[in-house]
């Protein structure tokens, strides 16, 4: 880690998570004196079976993410089973909550569908699409003059 609360770009988000680990759950029983009332959230990005561990052994409590590549009978299980859950907000997500062992512990395990989050995601590949489509037709405009040099920036 360089300097406070930073890392560098170069390292990836689970190894970092791994470097910071120790400093955060240090910095936290500065801070509160206990760690019963914390919870930390971290997203599948700074996840791995190693890193999990690390988590479990720190005692602290915890939320994270998990792809679903690496839970597909899970993921199997609940899209028959899921129920519809409201947020105070109004939004209705279709949810499945169980315990499961997971890489060798009982967790509790929420799978959940959120139409707000599939139509972001939705309105990304498609930003990807028209990009890729824009890049293309400037690469049969070269093309269709010939052997002309263009640049390496396409």
């Amino acid at each position: 880690m360089c300097g406070k609360g930073t890392y560098e770009g170069n390292v990836s988000d689970a190894r970092s998570f791994e470097i910071a680990l120790p400093a955060i759950r240090e910095r936290l029983l500065q801070l509160q004196g206990s760690l019963n009332d914390l919870t930390i959230v971290y997203d599948k990005g700074n996840v791995s079976k190693a890193n999990q561990q690390r988590v479990d052994e720190s005692k602290l409590h915890y939320v994270t993410g998990l792809t679903v590549a690496s839970q597909k009978q899970l993921v199997q299980t609940a899209n028959s089973q899921m129920t519809t859950i409201t947020f105070d907000d109004g939004e209705a997500v279709q949810a499945y909550r169980t315990q499961r062992t997971i890489w060798g512990k009982q967790r509790t395990a929420v799978v959940l569908v959120s139409e707000r989050l599939r139509d972001g995601q939705i309105r990304g590949v498609l930003q990807h699409v028209a990009s890729v489509k824009k890049w293309l037709s400037r690469l049969a405009g070269t093309l269709k003059r010939g052997k002309q040099r263009r640049s390496r920036e396409v």
